[in-house]
């Protein structure tokens, strides 16, 4: 991801306008850097042998509920 945003950097982007794209969710299901979390997470999960695809609503979701600092943790629900 620091090599995609290098790239965003060396075109003469502003740093907010680069954060304003990467934040973007016109359509209610992921914001641009939620997408780009899928499909890493996706691609991890194949190499590890695990057949899950991850969605950017996946990961909106648990970026949402706050899950990325509880990890491990039973839910309680």
């Amino acid at each position: 991801m620091l090599q995609f945003l290098d790239l965003f950097i060396e075109t003469g982007l502003s740093r907010e306008t680069i954060e304003a794209f990467m934040n973007a969710d016109p359509h209610g299901d992921g914001s641009v850097k939620d997408q780009i979390t899928a499909d890493m997470s996706s691609e991890l999960l194949a190499a590890m042998g695990i057949p899950v695809k991850q969605t950017a609503q996946d990961v909106k979701q648990l970026r949402e509920k706050d899950n990325w600092q509880r990890m491990g943790e039973r839910t309680e629900e």
